[in-house]
């Protein structure tokens, strides 16, 4: 594919009229000029005539700054749709300033009991939160940005109706299936949700709070109450064990004061793993675009790649004829190219596209203001207490 060249503005007065015919207010980031930002992290706004494309890149030095990465979860659960902004301003204390920040997974956006379910991978703080195998960026247990295919599985053993062990693969915080069983954490939100079945209270032994779920980590969990019906309140520092019915048929009813083990494994290995999204397709592999990188229809785009010397973030604006039209996902990966990233993966697009920088969004969304999304990737930067 032949690239076309860039022009970099920071104000682009050329397209202020038309812009204020058509009534888009969200380039008034531009209009408060270039962030400011810290050393070893760089913003430009990219401009591309034909087709017209507005593109905004992060890119920030691997090395030399005393950053850390985050994966937000809006409003603490998975059940809390909010804007990127007040996801990154949720993350301010401790020591620790955000930076920038863009939209990171897929999710389940249609209203119903499970909106707000991410679709891929979510690891935060070192929780393992959603759990479904799929395309990846996570930073490993040394800060070393990583992105493939991850894939997970959560297992127990219970007693068939035979009286024979049964070693049971189950999901982790979203809809259940009457011949699945789904393991259910405070990160859900007050209550499962679930309908019908069979459901296990668990808690640590003598009542303790369980772990964290983490990867790559077992731990004994202890059956406290059970619930013939779904929708059951998840206890802080417990779980719960929903079972389909007609899996539940199949199983011998457990008893309080059981224990269930629950292990979690992952390949690649993700222990010590404490932040990591899910996305999708992968673009780049090795400085080569990758071969499900084919989608030919331009959309709004979110993106997150790496070479040996830097990350990117980049937000594509379209469906906004007189500002972007967006970009197919074989331009995307040219342009993380162009960039300099050999490894790079798409993120949620559309009307989800997000950046903010230093304090504003610096894009133009195509539903004409922030949409609320379900978790954002966060750089931040240590800061004196």
């Amino acid at each position: 594919m032949q690239s076309l060249p860039l022009t970099r503005s920071r104000r682009f007065l050329v397209l202020l009229p038309l812009l204020l015919v058509a009534g888009m207010p969200l380039l008034l980031a531009d209009w408060q000029g270039q962030p400011t930002l810290p050393a070893g992290v760089e913003y430009e706004h990219l401009r591309r005539q034909d087709p017209l494309l507005s593109i905004h890149v992060l890119k920030i030095a691997r090395e030399g700054g005393d950053f850390r990465w985050a994966s937000t979860l809006a409003r603490g659960e998975i059940f809390g749709l909010s804007p990127v902004s007040r996801q990154v301003e949720e993350l301010r204390g401790g020591g620790w300033e955000p930076v920038a920040a863009v939209n990171a997974d897929f999710f389940r956006i249609a209203p119903g009991p499970y909106q707000g379910d991410m679709l891929g991978l979510k690891i935060s703080e070192g929780e393992l939160i959603s759990s479904p195998s799929s395309a990846s960026f996570w930073l490993d247990p040394a800060g070393q940005p990583r992105i493939g295919a991850a894939r997970t599985r959560i297992g127990t053993t219970m007693i068939s109706a035979d009286g024979s062990e049964r070693s049971l693969t189950i999901g982790l915080n979203g809809p259940r299936t009457d011949d699945r069983a789904v393991l259910f954490t405070p990160a859900l939100g007050p209550t499962t949700r679930a309908e019908g079945g069979l459901e296990l209270t668990l808690m640590g032994p003598a009542g303790a709070p369980l772990p964290l779920l983490r990867p790559d980590a077992s731990f004994l969990a202890s059956v406290t109450s059970i619930h013939d019906g779904g929708n059951n309140p998840i206890p802080d520092g417990g779980m719960v064990l929903s079972i389909g019915p007609k899996l539940a048929a199949e199983l011998q009813t457990p008893s309080v004061g059981m224990t269930l083990p629950i292990d979690v494994e992952t390949t690649p290995s993700l222990a010590g793993v404490t932040t990591a999204v899910g996305g999708g397709p992968i673009l780049l592999i090795e400085g080569r675009v990758a071969a499900g990188a084919d989608q030919p229809v331009r959309h709004p785009r979110t993106a997150v790649g790496f070479s040996d010397t830097h990350i990117f973030l980049v937000a594509v604006d379209g469906r906004q004829s007189m500002l972007s039209v967006g970009m197919s996902m074989p331009e995307l990966a040219e342009l993380m190219l162009e960039l300099g990233a050999t490894e790079a993966i798409n993120l949620d697009g559309g009307g989800s596209t997000t950046m903010w920088v230093a304090g504003q969004v610096v894009n133009s969304p195509s539903d004409g203001r922030e949409r609320s999304v379900a978790n954002a990737l966060v750089l931040l930067r240590r800061v004196d207490p």
